[in-house]
Parts: C-alpha cells; sequence; structure tokens
C-alpha cells in the first residue's frame, strides 16, 4: 500500500466503524418492522382499522376532504404565485396574471375580491404593495406593485393570498 507523507493510511476510527455497523443495524430492522406489521394484521383487521382512523379524522376536523381543500369553513382561500415577468407560477384554479410595465403586475382571480382579506408577500422583491383601491363589486383584478431596495417600481417575484 502506497504511503502518504511517510504515514500507512486509516481504515476508518473506531466510532466511523461503530455508526456504520448501527445505521445497517437500524435500516435491517425498519425492513423487519414492517414486513412483522404486514404480516401481523389480516385483510379484515386493516380494514377495520382504517374505518376507525377515518372515524377519527372526521370527530376532529369535520369536512376536511381534498375536494374542500381551498376552503375554511365557509370562506375561501385563494392564492396565487407570480414571477418578474407575470407568468403565473402556481395558483387558485382559474386565476391569471400579467406585467402590466416594470414592476406592475395585475392578478385575477376567479370570482370577486369585494370583502376579501388580502395579504401578499414579496419572494425577489423588497416590498410589495396591493392595490385594491379601485376594486368594484364584482372586480376580481388585483393590482400588485412591486419595489427593490431604493423604493423604486422593479419587477420581482410575489405571492398573494386572498382569504374571502
Amino acid at each position: 500500500m502506497k504511503r502518504l507523507g511517510g504515514k500507512r493510511p486509516s481504515a476508518g476510527s473506531a466510532a466511523l466503524v461503530i455508526s456504520i455497523m448501527a445505521l445497517v443495524a437500524s435500516l435491517a430492522g425498519t425492513g423487519i418492522a414492517q414486513d412483522a406489521v404486514k404480516s401481523v394484521l389480516n385483510k379484515k383487521e386493516k380494514k377495520q382499522t382504517r374505518k376507525i382512523a377515518k372515524s377519527e379524522v372526521n370527530k376532529l376536523a369535520p369536512g376536511l376532504s381534498v375536494a374542500n381543500a381551498g376552503k375554511v369553513g365557509n370562506r375561501e382561500i385563494l392564492y396565487a404565485s407570480v414571477n418578474g415577468a407575470g407568468g403565473l407560477i402556481g395558483g387558485t384554479a382559474g386565476t391569471t396574471s400579467s406585467r402590466e410595465g416594470v414592476g406592475i403586475y395585475n392578478v385575477v382571480f376567479p370570482r370577486a375580491l369585494a370583502g376579501c382579506a388580502l395579504v401578499g408577500s414579496p419572494q425577489s422583491a423588497s416590498q410589495i404593495l396591493l392595490d385594491d383601491a379601485d376594486t368594484a363589486p364584482g372586480d376580481a383584478t388585483l393590482g400588485v406593485l412591486t419595489f427593490g431596495p431604493a423604493g423604486a417600481l422593479q419587477d420581482g417575484r410575489f405571492d398573494v393570498i386572498a382569504y374571502c
């Protein structure tokens, strides 16, 4: 074996060897435990366990489902994530966005924003301003202005949420 600087390379410390052995044992134990759980419950017991779990979830959070994931009680949550070019990265179905000029954006939600609480969060811009001053009843458009560190309009990524 080639020597480096006159010393023989180390095969590893005792701590390293013990930690590798512990990792291997823990991974093997996980596999064994998973197989044990699979074999302990028969089909009827698994079905009964799922039924009990579903019942408990329904008690703690009635009405919880994927179908109403965008709702809190009788309120609706609309959201949009917009990039600096005005493109919609993600958002509530039916939402659109556009860039009208440097740092000036419009986000159009699938419902009117009258009576909604609006929250905005800058991602790459220093600050944002939600401009809903001209929101008329039935208007679903939210104006958004993004600013750089010096306070001048600047393109930037942002997220907005409307809690209606």
